[in-house]
């Protein structure tokens, strides 16, 4: 369990959502506070929540539905997304958006073949935004549609019409509740969120979790203002899975994975999802595209999925859609 007085790289990763080279740059860059103990550096929790601070403050101004409109990201991370993507093309590389720890992955072994790529960290939703007004060469996303039951193709027609696009499939992993152990409310299906005494713990908007949520609640034709806690984000899922721990809530949406990352906390598998990377194809990027193509082929690339992240890498390289 995590030291609440302070934390590793790791920890504070895991709560921001990120992958740990990205705090280590966060750090260096002064926008996450840290200080080092011999040679190892650390983070304060008040630190770490002071950024989330910082983060939902810059969203607040965007309330929507991410699964129903095309809204406009918030301004503070869209001004990073147009800096990045100017500073990685006169450096003649690319930019890769979405939160995913295999984004981390996927930038490190690009660079270390020579293929420079800068990471831009978005929820699924802004990512594909990014990737469809030219602020994002490569989209992390695992996008959930009711209406087709399948992951991120309707959303990269709806958020990127007439864009040449190909998406890459990289693994799938499961998704389900996280309740307190011995799961006291009974709950085995979406339609659990329902039922009375529930008390969730929600994900922001724009991340592909909380367009799960929305998209299911949208099927059961259900008033999510009527679920205490719909409207208390959480910027992660190791947040989401620490609440329920805690008490503060008694059921949130989140990988089977950060389940594990928390005692006294236990997981309701629901479906299967899909991550995968949306590349746009131009004549600058087939670079990029061809890259990718070779690094999904590549066994160390997937064994360091498999040990980080991922579920099930059988598919991974696939071409899921091409426009």
């Amino acid at each position: 369990m995590m030291n609440q007085e302070r934390l590793t790289a790791e920890e504070a990763a895991g709560i921001i959502g990120i992958g740990r080279n990205a705090v280590y740059r966060l750090a260096q860059t002064g926008e996450l506070a840290s200080y080092r103990i011999g040679r190892k550096l650390f983070f304060t929790l008040d630190d770490v929540n002071g950024y989330l601070a910082e983060i939902r403050n810059s969203a607040s101004s965007s309330r929507h539905s991410p699964g129903r409109d095309v809204d406009e990201a918030p301004s503070a991370w869209k001004g990073k997304s147009e800096t990045t993507a100017r500073n990685a093309r006169d450096d003649g590389g690319f930019v890769l958006a979405g939160n995913d720890m295999a984004g981390d992955i996927i930038a490190n072994h690009l660079n270390a073949s020579g293929v420079k790529t800068k990471r831009v960290y978005r929820g699924s939703y802004y990512a594909l935004i990014d990737l469809y007004t030219g602020n994002a060469d490569a989209a992390l996303t695992h996008l959930y549609d009711w209406r087709t039951n399948s992951y991120n193709t309707a959303f990269v027609q709806r958020l990127a019409p007439g864009a040449p696009v190909t998406i890459i499939r990289l693994y799938q992993r499961r998704m389900g509740f996280v309740v307190r152990e011995g799961n006291p409310l009974r709950i085995t299906t979406w339609g659990g969120l329902l039922n009375k005494g529930v008390r969730l713990a929600n994900r922001q908007r724009g991340c592909g979790t909380r367009i799960l949520l929305d998209e299911k609640l949208v099927s059961l034709e259900a008033n999510p203002r009527s679920i205490e806690g719909y409207d208390d984000e959480l910027p992660s899922a190791l947040a989401v899975v620490n609440a329920a721990a805690k008490g503060s809530c008694n059921i949130g949406l989140a990988t089977e994975h950060a389940s594990k990352q928390a005692d006294g906390v236990e997981f309701v598998p629901l479906q299967n999802e899909w991550l995968d990377i949306a590349v746009a194809k131009t004549e600058r990027t087939l670079p990029l595209v061809r890259a990718m193509k070779a690094l999904t082929a590549s066994r160390g690339f997937k064994e360091d999925l498999v040990r980080m992240t991922a579920d099930n890498c059988d598919a991974l390289g696939a071409i899921v859609y091409e426009s």
